[in-house]
């Protein structure tokens, strides 16, 4: 997939669940679990115990942090070190995200990063956020650029978007009237967060990626039985 950034840091190339490219598709869903990104942001400043990580991430139980330190241990961006854990060489480069993520939640601080990347997920919301990079697009217009399979799915979608504040919608007085949309303010400053992640993503080692595929096979064929 081929990268550009818009001056404000987006990527005009957002990953799609339909993209063949894997790492940045799992960066996203790895970053929208709970406790995650203040999990990095504590071990930005240097390893830590597993009680330490506790109080520093407000993770809501050890329960929780193990099973977070689980998935980012198999995923290659923790690393444990004795009694301590530690970002990997691949984790610590997710310090330029954590930095617009920073001014990200100065600009918008009663957003939750993690419930918009959570929404983001679904089908055809972040090649909806691309498509409207350049500018706002009419209904029609923009259901050629997603490519959307019915005029149903993309009016979901873009309610949905519209929902969180990430979209705005307009309707022009014309004949027949026209319906417009384009980022609101919110979604302009999100996507450049978007954009860092999906870079973070697209540098996913090969090594790492089937790692990810391996421990994520692991865990699905973990099976409780009865004693």
């Amino acid at each position: 997939m081929k990268e550009s950034m818009t001056e404000n840091g987006a990527l005009h190339t957002l990953e799609s669940q339909a993209s063949p490219h894997l790492g940045a598709a799992k960066a996203v869903e790895l970053l929208q679990g709970r406790s995650v990104l203040a999990m990095v942001r504590a071990l930005i400043g240097g390893p830590l115990p597993f009680t330490g990580l506790l109080r520093a991430s407000g993770a809501r139980s050890a329960t929780t942090l193990h099973r977070r330190l689980d998935q980012m241990q198999g995923c290659g961006v923790v690393v444990r070190r004795g009694l301590l854990y530690a970002l990997s060489d691949y984790g610590l480069r997710l310090r330029p995200l954590l930095d617009a993520l920073e001014e990200f939640q100065r600009q918008h601080p009663a957003i939750d990063p993690a419930r918009l990347l959570l929404a983001l997920q679904r089908r055809y919301c972040m090649p909806i956020m691309r498509c409207l990079i350049p500018g706002e697009l009419g209904f029609n217009d923009l259901m050629r650029a997603v490519q959307t399979p019915s005029a149903t799915t993309l009016s979901r979608r873009l309610s949905e978007l519209e929902a969180l504040g990430l979209v705005l919608r307009a309707v022009q007085s014309s004949m027949p009237p026209r319906t417009t949309y384009r980022h609101s303010a919110v979604g302009t400053a999100f996507n450049t967060v978007i954009g860092h992640i999906v870079l973070w993503g697209e540098g996913l080692p090969p090594g790492l990626i089937a790692a990810v595929l391996d421990h994520e096979a692991r865990a699905a064929s973990r099976v409780v039985t009865p004693d």
